[in-house]
């Protein structure tokens, strides 16, 4: 990690992609469903150095659909998938006498949900995408292109995602973008990246081999909802209160770890489906994956058809046996997690009790994994 960044960036650069800020929230939901990082983006010059509120320093200006069409545009923050749930979570609060002057009658309260969450879809899906946007350096932050040459993979992971010294209004970041002096994104650097590089070197890290027990890792209860609770207040809990990404489902009635909800079960959806988010959250991941038609996927433990034929939930049952979470025990060390995370593209991994009763007892995300790796000196 002492390297200097150039040659880590050199290895793992990829083309940043950008929506303009005039596009519909719709249109970067669906961006943000091909995967990867996206930015967005206006039209200017110029660049100030590593974490700088860029919206703050450089003057808007307006110009011509012409000039915006040939002008460069210039990063002013990362939308993340993260944006879109918390925007659409505070538009669907509607008072139900709304309903009522539409003409809608209250029938069910899961349909007078999604008759709710269809209202709001238009509007939602139409707005302008920069208007989603978090305070930049919420989940990301900004290395400019000519300062990288003196920078480190562990500066960067320490101060541009870790964010040391930890502060309560600056949580770690997720990605750093490296840009030039024309105020361009030359790469986007992820927490993904970087577990992946040390997936690929995990001789060279001494804790790989050291358990989570061993590195008080998975301690903390993680954010979980039974499978009957909607899926929209489920997101609304995430982003709103506990400020995840995602969260473990469980069987109400057993207490079984039986799936994960996350923003990206949110990447690619059209606005005509928002209303399915009304539906308890398991049956909307069974339908949002289609797991009634998809094959079964391996799992860290084997299917244990005792312990699921007790769920009281069948569409618990079917997220189980169909899309398993991936688990792992306070006894698997480090590097077997870092295998899992990079190997499935995961951003966390569910800590289980070690028992067949698979009831979730902490997790392990990728800021954990950096934490352990880079200290805060």
């Amino acid at each position: 990690l002492s390297a200097p960044l150039v040659r880590y960036a050199r290895a793992t650069d990829a083309p940043a992609s950008s929506t303009k800020p005039e596009a519909g929230a719709a249109a970067a939901a669906t961006a943000a469903g091909s995967g990867g990082d996206r930015g967005a983006a206006e039209a200017a010059d110029g660049e100030e150095a590593w974490g700088s509120d860029v919206r703050q320093s450089h003057k808007r200006v307006r110009r011509t659909p012409e000039e915006v069409a040939s002008a460069p545009y210039r990063f002013v923050g990362f939308l993340s998938t993260s944006d879109l749930v918390r925007t659409l979570v505070h538009e669907e609060r509607l008072p139900a006498a709304a309903l009522v002057a539409a003409g809608r009658r209250p029938v069910s309260p899961t349909l007078d949900r999604m008759a709710r969450l269809g209202a709001v879809a238009e509007a939602f899906g139409s707005r302008p995408a920069i208007s989603c946007l978090s305070p930049l350096g919420s989940d990301g932050d900004l290395l400019f292109a000519g300062d990288a040459p003196a920078v480190s993979l562990d500066m960067l992971v320490r101060q541009g995602m870790l964010r040391y010294p930890p502060r309560p209004d600056r949580p770690p970041s997720h990605r750093v973008a490296v840009f030039n002096a024309a105020g361009q994104v030359d790469a986007i650097i992820s927490q993904s990246d970087v577990v992946r590089f040390l997936s690929e070197r995990l001789d060279e890290v001494p804790e790989a081999q050291r358990t989570l027990a061993d590195l008080s890792l998975g301690l903390k209860a993680p954010t979980a909802f039974a499978s009957t609770k909607p899926a929209i207040d489920c997101l609304a809990e995430m982003e709103l209160q506990a400020r995840v990404a995602g969260a473990a489902v469980f069987d109400e009635a057993s207490g079984t770890l039986v799936g994960t909800l996350s923003d990206s079960d949110l990447r690619g959806l059209h606005t005509a489906h928002l209303g399915s988010l009304a539906l308890p959250v398991a049956q909307f991941l069974v339908h949002r994956h289609d797991l009634l038609r998809e094959r079964p996927r391996s799992t860290l433990f084997s299917d244990d058809e005792g312990t699921l034929s007790k769920l009281g939930d069948q569409h618990a049952a079917t997220l189980a046996r169909r899309l398993p979470p991936v688990c792992v025990t306070r006894d698997s060390t480090l590097g077997e997690c870092i295998a899992l995370l990079t190997g499935r593209g995961l951003h966390r991994l569910w800590v289980v009790d070690g028992t067949a009763s698979w009831r979730p007892i902490g997790c392990v995300t990728l800021t954990d994994v950096l934490r352990v790796v880079v200290s805060e000196e």
